[in-house]
């Protein structure tokens, strides 16, 4: 049985390319994006290196669409062996401009869409007993910002420090993050 790999923001850009990469080295791969048009594509290319796959239309920043999203993954392909938090967004305008929805969108998308989805598959990694392996992708703004890109900023420093976090939490569960 194929390893298998989850992977949010998996349609387009860094995340397809994501998931052509581990398509290619023989993982099952479930996707997860807001894009419906551009998720089918992406599903095409991973079936097209010969590798299982699944597509589900998903805001990571919502726990119901993350856990159906991951009790899919676990119900066509299994319980992921690896989960890539790649989806992200970014609103990016004048500090005393930026309206607070715009703020909450950037922090719920990066930053609570890698607590919930790490949750959810952390719990499944726990509960089998095997171990596994979770990326998050943060940024350089974590540590270094420019202007008119607080939300971001802030979005990424969360999730390196969630990450560090995690890491010290799931450790005895033999999940690396």
């Amino acid at each position: 049985m194929a390893k298998v790999v989850a992977i949010t923001g998996g349609a387009q850009g860094i995340g397809r390319g994501i998931a052509f990469a581990f398509a290619d080295a023989g993982y099952a791969v479930s996707i997860s994006d807001t894009d419906q048009k551009a998720g089918e594509e992406a599903l095409a290319g991973v079936r097209a290196r010969g590798s299982n796959g699944l597509f589900a239309r998903a805001d990571v920043a919502q726990e119901t669409e993350v856990r159906t999203w991951i009790e899919q993954t676990v119900q066509t392909l299994g319980c992921p062996d690896v989960l890539v938090n790649n989806a992200g967004i970014v609103r990016n305008k004048p500090f005393l401009e930026l309206p607070v929805e715009d703020f909450d969108r950037v922090l719920g998308g990066n930053l609570r869409g890698t607590f919930l989805c790490s949750q959810q598959v952390a719990r499944r990694m726990a509960e089998r007993g095997q171990g596994g392996a979770i990326i998050n992708i943060s940024s350089t703004r974590a540590f270094m910002s420019e202007p008119n890109t607080e939300a971001y900023t802030a979005s990424k420093g969360g999730i390196t420090a969630l990450t560090h976090g995690m890491a010290i939490s799931l450790g005895r569960y033999g999940i690396r993050v």
